[in-house]
């Protein structure tokens, strides 16, 4: 099916108006510049990630060829060329629909925050009710999404959630997590921002009421943002500095390797789109997600057989639920494998990414 695809869209061209930055974003657009027969451009305002494949054609929003690069993204926009326009993020990057040709398909890919944090905003409600009359289709991969973007104002019944996928053959488990070892460290891990949407202060609460315990934990927070200094200061004040460490950010493979380093993630975030990248990722490597019961955390992760959930901020059942996984590794272990078990099934990046691509053909045809 997918050859014949290929050969259908032998001259579909796509423009991507999406963060170079986002390894989210370079993995779609990577998947898509692999298959014979595609066109891909991308217009970013950020840093070109170096993962991303050559055969991209980039316009670069930035530094001193602004003018110039800004010029022919509008008459590569404008043209009169059928060509798809995919967004990645409804933020300031979509303003450059102003200058889309109407022969242009225009997909508008929602990730959450630039819906939620813009529903009180007068000015950002008007554009966004633009762009969603404009919209061929909505791509995303929660429901919540579409209804925030029925909210929002768009009207069309073309909407499909599609995750954006875990690349199950590169997150995968290459250390067995939870040794049977009773005095063997018991590795807790985060990666999700030090933001405040993604509340990492529960997490140091939980790790707070755990120090003390008989069973052995390490807490290891690898991000940064800008709650780094409040976090540190707590850190310091309950005397978590040998309990706690951060390693900031990790990237490519240095990621795949934090997931490997730890037995039990957690994501205290107060809300996502669908299922976070983060959690998913986690998943695949087979290590035990304790996550916040929110969005569509709750479709992927049943309580106590594929993962645990818990109430936002709630992090007296965060800590009794950590206490509980590393008592009973046994279990633990069989709960992660069931995990990795769910992703394989329901977030594979390689089969949600056909599906788009199916999509796309079904949209450029039209």
């Amino acid at each position: 099916m997918l050859v014949l695809f290929k050969i259908i869209c032998y001259f579909l061209e796509i423009i991507y108006l999406a963060s170079l930055e986002s390894i989210h974003t370079i993995r779609w657009i990577n998947f898509f510049s692999e298959l014979k027969g595609y066109k891909i451009s991308c217009i970013s305002n950020k840093k070109i990630n170096t993962n991303l494949n050559k055969n991209v054609d980039v316009y670069q929003l930035k530094g001193i060829k602004f003018i110039s690069v800004f010029l022919k993204s509008i008459y590569l926009l404008s043209s009169k060329k059928k060509e798809i326009i995919h967004v990645h993020y409804l933020g300031w990057n979509s303003l450059l629909l102003l200058f889309a040709s109407k022969t242009k398909k225009i997909i508008l890919t929602p990730w959450g925050c630039d819906l939620y944090e813009n529903q009180n905003n007068f000015l950002k409600r008007i554009w966004l009710r633009y762009i969603f009359s404009r919209c061929s289709f909505i791509i995303c991969d929660s429901e919540n999404l579409i209804k925030a973007s029925f909210k929002l104002g768009y009207k069309s019944n073309k909407a499909k959630v599609i995750a954006f996928g875990t690349n199950t053959f590169e997150y995968k488990s290459y250390r067995e997590p939870f040794s049977l070892d009773k005095n063997q460290v018991t590795i807790v891990g985060t990666n999700r921002n030090m933001e405040p949407i993604y509340d990492p202060l529960t997490l140091l609460k939980a790790a707070n009421l755990l120090k003390d315990e008989t069973e052995n934990f390490r807490f290891i927070v690898a991000n940064d943002g800008s709650l780094k200094c409040k976090i540190i200061k707590y850190i310091r004040e309950n005397n978590l500095e040998t309990f706690v460490e951060l390693v900031g950010k990790k990237y490519g493979q240095e990621n795949i390797e934090f997931y490997n380093s730890i037995d039990i993630y957690v994501s205290t975030s107060l809300r996502d789109g669908g299922l976070s990248a983060s959690i998913a990722e986690a998943m695949s490597c087979k290590r035990l997600v304790i996550v916040s019961d929110n969005s569509d955390n709750s479709k992927f992760i049943k309580h106590g057989k594929s993962g645990y959930l818990f109430q936002n901020k709630d992090h007296i059942e965060l800590a009794n639920l950590i206490k509980n996984a590393s008592i009973n590794k046994s279990q633990s272990l069989k709960i992660a494998n069931e995990g990795r078990n769910s992703i394989l099934l329901n977030c594979n990046y390689h089969s949600e990414m056909e599906k788009v691509n199916k999509l796309y053909n079904e949209i450029y045809a039209t």
